[in-house]
């Protein structure tokens, strides 16, 4: 049995043409048996008879819907719990990722050791300034291919460690570096269909979550450069402060003031660091459940 998972978010263009591709593609793999989960992550682009359309395609799809929008790797979890499959492949429902590309994904994972075959695109040259250096600094900080993209193959043992991680935030690339495992990479080729989903602020708190709780020693690491510089600055204002004195010029308290401002601010960014430490914590604390499904939606198999 495989698990097609993906899931919908301002996906009322593609959505039934997403489908369709999925299907004939899975239908060309004979006598597979697959399931096609579609997670609505609080789409409200998806109007009711556009649910029925999607379910009437095939009764091997099933239609979760999601109470609000908790998230693309919110959603996909929930997909995973949701899922039976032996082997599971993710792919957004955009089209930027091509449906038939998943027997080539499937036949990668089957052919080799690897647990995970993960998609790499062709470039990021359309992703703006701050894109492409998001994705970089993601690449630097998890050790990981700054190319990667959500089309991926892997195995039930590995869906199954995915599930066992009960951070608050799901993160999938963190997960990846997290669990290990010998992983695949299979390059694909993403058709750009237009602007990204990830608004700035998403970017910059994706980008946080997984630099900070994917790596916990950044604070050490934060702190201990802080008090570095605020060191190195209280020992040269203090060296500025001496000589003008011992040169019996008017002493100013200048330099004093801006080297007390400046370490302020460092110990104001290292508050901000502890302080969003905290509210994870309280969020990791309170066990609220990740998602909340409203609806789940499918025809019968006909007998």
């Amino acid at each position: 049995m495989i698990s097609i998972i993906s899931t919908l978010y301002n996906s009322e263009s593609t959505a039934l043409s997403f489908a369709e591709q999925a299907l004939k593609a899975m239908n060309e793999m004979l006598e597979e048996e697959f399931e096609l989960l579609l997670v609505s992550d609080g789409d409200v682009t998806i109007s009711s008879s556009l649910e029925n359309q999607l379910i009437a395609l095939d009764s091997r799809i099933k239609l979760i819907k999601l109470s609000r929008n908790f998230g693309q790797h919110i959603a996909i979890y929930c997909g995973l719990e949701s899922s039976i499959g032996d082997e599971i492949v993710i792919l957004d429902s955009d089209l930027e990722e091509d449906p038939q590309d998943i027997s080539h994904f499937l036949k990668e994972l089957r052919g080799s050791n690897f647990e995970i075959v993960i998609g790499l695109q062709n470039e990021r040259n359309k992703d703006s300034f701050f894109g492409m250096l998001y994705w970089k600094a993601i690449s630097w900080n998890r050790k990981t291919p700054a190319n990667i993209c959500t089309i991926r193959a892997f195995t039930r043992k590995y869906a199954n460690f995915i599930l066992e991680c009960k951070d608050e935030s799901i993160i999938l690339v963190d997960i990846d570096s997290h669990i290990g495992f010998k992983k695949g990479y299979l390059k694909v080729h993403k058709t750009y269909k237009g602007v990204s989903s990830y608004s700035f602020k998403k970017k910059l708190e994706f980008f946080l979550s997984s630099l900070i709780l994917g790596n916990p020693k950044i604070l050490i690491y934060v702190s201990s450069v802080i008090a570095f510089l605020a060191f190195i600055l209280i020992v040269a204002a203090s060296a500025i402060t001496i000589f003008r004195l011992s040169a019996e010029l008017d002493p100013g308290w200048a330099s004093i003031i801006v080297s007390i401002f400046i370490s302020m601010s460092f110990n104001l960014i290292s508050f901000g660091v502890i302080f969003f430490y905290l509210s994870r914590i309280l969020n990791q604390v309170r066990v609220r459940p990740r998602y909340i499904i409203d609806e789940i939606k499918s025809i019968k198999k006909n007998d």
